[in-house]
């Protein structure tokens, strides 16, 4: 009876959260991507970051059919995760060092799969590069406990 009770809990824990994300923080997020990206200049004059990001907004949109999320709400999740991921990395959580790490790996693989040939590997080196620069910063406070031992 405890165990079903648990699973229950458990199960309404995770509809509350997915319609919290889904009609609370994906609109939010989504807001603001495009309140950034309508911001001239904002994001640099090169168009170096979107070599990281068209990729990817193409990776999800073609592979959003069948989700119950739109192709603009799985990009706001994807982006509202990433930065969630780095901002708690920043500050020395574990599982979101974790996260970051997955993150980086897995958006270099939607670039890889989304640059046209022959430039997927340049593509996916310069996602590597940009998120090695950020990893600078999110892995920054790592500490090693010194033990000290008694005499």
């Amino acid at each position: 009876m405890a165990l079903l009770l648990l699973l229950l809990a458990v199960g309404l824990v995770l509809m509350l959260a997915g319609a919290l994300i889904r009609y609370v923080i994906v609109p939010f997020v989504g807001a603001g991507v495009e309140a950034i990206e309508a911001i001239p200049g904002l994001l640099g004059s090169s168009d170096l970051i979107y070599v990281s990001l068209e990729p990817v907004e193409r990776y999800l949109t073609s592979h959003a059919s069948g989700l119950s999320l739109s192709p603009d709400e799985l990009k706001a999740v994807w982006i509202s995760s990433g930065v969630l991921f780095f901002i708690l990395a920043c500050v020395g959580s574990t599982g979101a060092r974790i996260g970051w790490v997955i993150f980086g790996v897995l958006s270099t693989g939607m670039v890889w799969a989304a640059t046209p040939q022959p430039s997927e590997w340049i593509g996916a080196g310069l996602t590597m590069t940009l998120w090695a620069l950020l990893s600078i910063f999110a892995f920054g406070r790592i500490r090693t406990r010194q033990r000290l031992f008694g005499a």
